[in-house]
Formats: structure tokens, sequence, C-alpha cells
């Protein structure tokens, strides 16, 4: 057992790692795993296999508190239920990045710079240079993950359009 606290974007995934070993990990059979999702390993092979514990539908805050349990047996389970209780204190200090791809960047990550005020939100920015065309396409990547991109809901999307 353990717990999670929903970060600044609400969605946390997760696996587990026997001893800390990546060869030894546990993860849903399937991506984006829920408590129904079936339960493998240990094993290597856990490239994109996650539990996700996402908050946004219900519009659960950032800095709820789940636990998460992990019960070993025939057939394993795991299993998360809010709390109500404070972040655990390493919380405070996770520390993510972000970067954006994007047409000038041949579609690769580049970090971009955090501009946030301390105890303010989370602002981050970048630069590039138009191209002849002078349109210019992007999405972000946090942790330089791609399973974690924000883009707009649709395509070309332009001021007001809803993100994913």
């Amino acid at each position: 057992t353990t717990v999670v606290a929903l970060g600044e974007t609400r969605c946390e995934r997760f696996h587990f790692r026997l001893a800390k070993d990546p060869g030894r990990s546990i993860f849903p059979v399937a991506k984006d795993g829920s408590m129904r999702t079936r339960v493998v390993g240990p094993d290597a092979a856990v490239e994109g296999h996650h539990w996700v514990i996402d908050g946004r539908d219900e519009e659960i805050p950032e800095g709820t508190v789940f636990r998460v349990t992990l019960q070993w047996g025939k057939r394993p389970t795991v299993r998360w239920e809010r709390i109500d209780a404070e972040p655990p204190d390493w919380w405070a200090d996770v520390r993510h990045t972000y970067a954006v791809l994007g047409s000038w960047t041949a579609w690769r990550c580049e970090l971009m710079a955090e501009a946030s005020a301390f105890g303010g939100p989370s602002l981050w920015r970048t630069r590039l240079r138009m191209g002849l065309t002078g349109v210019e396409s992007f999405r972000f990547a946090r942790d330089q993950d791609l399973e974690q991109q924000i883009y707009p809901l649709q395509h070309r999307g332009g001021h007001g359009v809803p993100v994913c």
C-alpha cells in the first residue's frame, strides 16, 4: 500500500517495481489500466503499460490523495480509493518538465523554459522562428513522454478550442 496525490494535470500514471528493478515491474496487461485490468509481471515488458488515476472528468482537485493497494495472490489486484489526507512530503518536490513538438522541430521534443513564479501557476515558454508559410503546428509533452501530450481537441485548433 502507498499513497498518490494528483498533480497539476489531475491525472497520474503508475506501475510497481520490485526492489526498484525495471526488469521486475508489475503492471496492467493493457495500456491505461483501471482497477478492473488484469495484473501481470514481474517482467521487463512494462513500456507504455500503466494504471491511471484520472480526476479530470470528476473535477477532482490537484493535491487529492489516493491510497493505492496491490494485493498479491492467485489473482493479483490493484485498487485505489480517495482518502482524507495531506499529500506526502515528497509530493511538493515533484517537478515536471514540458516540451514542445512542432513543425519547426521536425516533431521532436524541445524542452521549454519554466517561467513560473514561486508558488504561482505552472508557466512554460519557448521561442520559435516562423517558417516561410507563416503557419506552424505544435503540441506539448509532459516529461518528454509522448503518452502525455497536450493538443487541441480539433485539428488546427485556434483560440478558445479545448485541449486534450
